[in-house]
């Protein structure tokens, strides 16, 4: 940290190794610090901060999907809420990674829906891709995401 300024948003520093760390040696404590750490971090004043917790939760679920579960509530929070597209298109991966109940199924879809018609391609391809993943089977979906894919081209 140089200046007082955390550093720029294009540039994601230690948190891919900082989190790999945990999971070569077994993976001890991990859910915890997925909890504490970067969940906490996405609603940090700073956008760098935000983006590198998203970073940081995408690439440790990489691994471990599974500690996604307890926090799929917050993660469509945040889904809704996420104004940086940093944020947005980590989260839209992310929700390709869980199980989703009906309701939660129902309130991911409108958010990746709704990311279609964003300004930054990167949230456009990985909500695509989610809503893809979502339709596989799932007839329902797949005529709704089919008109709104090629309105967002």
């Amino acid at each position: 940290m140089r200046g007082g300024s955390i550093g720029r948003r294009q540039a994601v520093g230690a948190a891919g190794p900082a989190f790999d760390r945990p999971f070569q040696r077994g993976g001890g404590g991990s859910a915890r610090r997925l909890k504490l750490i970067p969940f906490a971090a996405i609603g940090n004043d700073e956008p760098v901060v935000r983006m590198r917790a998203a970073d940081a939760i995408e690439k440790i679920t990489q691994v471990r999907p599974e500690l996604l579960r307890p926090h799929v509530d917050t993660l469509l929070a945040i889904a809704a809420s996420a104004e940086d597209k940093e944020v947005r298109w980590h989260v839209a991966q992310l929700l390709g990674r869980v199980t989703l109940k009906t309701n939660q199924r129902d309130e991911a879809v409108k958010v990746l829906l709704a990311y279609l018609s964003d300004n930054s391609n990167i949230v456009k391809t990985f909500a695509m891709q989610t809503l893809v993943d979502l339709a596989a089977d799932d007839e329902n979906l797949q005529s709704k995401s089919a008109p709104a894919y090629r309105t967002s081209r």
